[in-house]
């Protein structure tokens, strides 16, 4: 017995000693783990073995403090602590090739600093910064949430900001035109310098009144 182990799919306790399985199994394996509570492993016993995970630990008492480094010839690697906290590196060939697959007990996964995802030559970056968090495509497209809660939207050189404040949600657009939506209802669109133009390319209903300088038309 111990607190650090290691067995193998090829050799375990047959008949009071240790002996070569015979056939080799299918699946080549070893696991490397730790059990805090000096259970037996395959090498020491043919039953009420632990396998350096706390589900299956034989110890009558406590369980927790596991750690298990599992390599298998099917499965790939896995690396597994107590409550099913598992990353999984799959081998590239089954019903998952290559997948890596990363399984939180806690609910999530926390990445402390930038991370890029590629896939058909194409690259998203996420970069934390002072300022915020961006995600960036390789194209320059890139939608940056900011510090203090706006999010600004980029595309073909030009970006859109949507800012929040008591006067409402505002989205402008780098030539200075936006919109604001008003805590009231009320919606307010509006030109760069107020001298653009609003164009509405169909027909216009107008449920209420319409008015110019707050006086009606």
């Amino acid at each position: 017995m111990g607190r650090i182990n290691g067995v193998n799919s090829d050799y375990k306790m047959i008949g009071g000693a240790i002996g070569k399985v015979e056939p080799n199994p299918a699946n080549l394996e070893l696991k490397l783990f730790l059990c805090p509570y000096e259970q037996h492993n395959e090498l020491e016993a043919e039953t009420g073995t632990c396998a350096g995970i706390d589900t299956v630990c034989p110890n009558p008492g406590p369980k927790l403090g596991h750690a298990l480094l599992h390599l298998s010839q099917t499965e790939g690697i896995t690396l597994k602590t107590d409550g099913g906290t598992t990353l999984q590196l799959h081998q590239n060939a089954g019903p998952t090739p290559g997948l890596i697959a990363m399984t939180p007990a806690g609910g999530k996964v926390r990445v402390n600093g930038a991370m890029e995802l590629v896939a058909g030559g194409h690259t998203i970056s996420m970069t934390p910064s002072a300022t915020g968090v961006a995600l960036q495509h390789t194209n320059g497209a890139k939608l940056d949430f900011k510090v203090g809660g706006a999010m600004e939207i980029v595309a073909g050189g030009q970006s859109i900001t949507i800012t929040q404040s008591a006067a409402g949600i505002t989205l402008q657009h780098t030539n200075g035109s936006k919109v604001v939506f008003k805590p009231n209802g009320n919606l307010d669109l509006i030109t760069n310098n107020n001298t653009g133009t609003v164009n509405i390319q169909g027909n216009l209903v107008v449920s209420g009144t319409l008015s110019r300088n707050g006086s009606p038309v």
